[in-house]
């Protein structure tokens, strides 16, 4: 297991790099980070969530309408015992 040191040296080198990579694009770290918004992020979030329901809800609908036509759904003790 690498040492606290070696795992602080290498982060340290991350945040610089990616630093200097968003400095030569005109963006500055300290100033992105204390213009932060948390209620855009928390907007954000939501939104993200929100859309992942909806597509989930609308495969699960794709699933069953497929099931349906296929007619692959499965039937209740009581159907089987009228047919």
């Amino acid at each position: 297991m690498p040492s606290a040191a070696t795992i602080t040296a290498a982060a340290e080198t991350v945040i610089h790099t990616v630093d200097h990579g968003l400095r030569t694009l005109g963006y500055d770290l300290k100033t992105l980070v204390k213009a932060f918004d948390l209620q855009t992020v928390r907007l954000l979030t939501l939104v993200v969530i929100v859309v992942t329901q909806i597509l989930d809800s609308l495969a699960d609908a794709t699933k069953l309408y497929e099931k349906l036509e296929h007619n692959e759904v499965g039937q209740t003790r009581q159907a089987k015992l009228l047919l």
